[in-house]
């Protein structure tokens, strides 16, 4: 008998459960590998699949015919509560003709959006990953991030929806490379002040963090009236901007290093917000290329 025997309909089990518990084993191995059974006391929901990707991060599946399963409407809040348990990365699992099938992508989007992957198989049990989940504890909703850039120069957009594709399937990379924007925006003002002889002691090849304290240092009026925004830069530099590379040991441990990461993330879109405005008020017409 299938260990897949609570799921319906029964054809999802042969054409979608196996052959994606069997990517899961190959990719991963099979710590933690679970059928059908609870991963927290504070969630209802029992997925399909579960499978720990590392000692600290756990994979949940949902295999379903219909995308976005009512069981993530329903139990989004308890599924972020169960971050307190472990960080965790949810994915949808489906035939490809219903991935396919979705109208103007509505609902995929709308997965995608809320963090979410997306798994299918096709009618030779090939398995292919059409997205990555967000790490739950890491997710920046879409609409937060269009948000928060809305008032930024088309240059910075670009570089920033580059970071956050990044972000998405590597939080600590894209807090990176939204990092060196950061930076680029710092040396872009530097630059335009010292020719403006605003900046003395300028050069392209200084440090970040160090041409930071020379603008928040500056007597010039037109840089004096922005040193919140120059502090709020340092700050962030001081905080965020080399995220530790070194790998986590408890559960405890990790949940708090992508606290931190996602944190800065959102972070350095509004230092980016407030340095555009900088830039445009100094008449700094100047483009970033990251």
């Amino acid at each position: 008998m299938s260990k897949f025997s609570l799921l319906t309909p029964p054809y999802l089990i042969a054409e979608v459960a196996e052959p994606v518990a069997q990517y899961l084993r190959q990719k991963y191995g099979t710590r933690g590998l679970k059928i059908e059974a609870s991963f927290s006391p504070h969630v209802g929901w029992r997925p399909t699949i579960q499978i720990q990707s590392s000692t600290t991060e756990l994979i949940l599946v949902e295999v379903a015919e219909i995308i976005y399963p009512q069981i993530f409407r329903t139990s989004y809040p308890e599924i972020l509560n169960g971050e307190s348990v472990t960080p965790i990365r949810v994915y949808q699992a489906c035939p490809l003709s219903v991935f396919q099938n979705d109208p103007g992508q509505k609902q995929i989007r709308s997965l995608r959006a809320h963090g979410f992957g997306m798994i299918t198989t096709n009618g030779d049990l090939q398995v292919e990953e059409q997205f990555s989940a967000s790490t739950l504890i890491y997710h920046v909703p879409q609409e937060k991030f269009e948000s928060s850039i809305r008032g930024t120069s088309s240059d910075v957009k670009a570089a920033l929806a580059r970071a956050f594709d990044v972000y998405r399937t590597d939080a600590k990379q894209g807090l990176q490379a939204s990092g060196q924007i950061v930076e680029a925006l710092i040396h872009s003002i530097a630059s335009f002040s010292s020719l403006k002889t605003w900046l003395a002691g300028y050069r392209p090849a200084n440090k970040a963090a160090d041409v930071i304290d020379k603008l928040y240092a500056s007597t010039s009026h037109e840089l004096k009236v922005h040193r919140a925004s120059f502090g709020g830069a340092r700050q962030f530099m001081k905080t965020y901007r080399n995220p530790s590379s070194h790998p986590t040991k408890s559960k405890s441990e990790a949940k708090e290093k992508a606290k931190n990461i996602k944190e800065g993330f959102e972070s350095s879109l509004s230092i980016c917000s407030d340095l555009v405005g900088v830039r445009k008020s100094i008449g700094c017409k100047s483009r970033i290329t990251v």
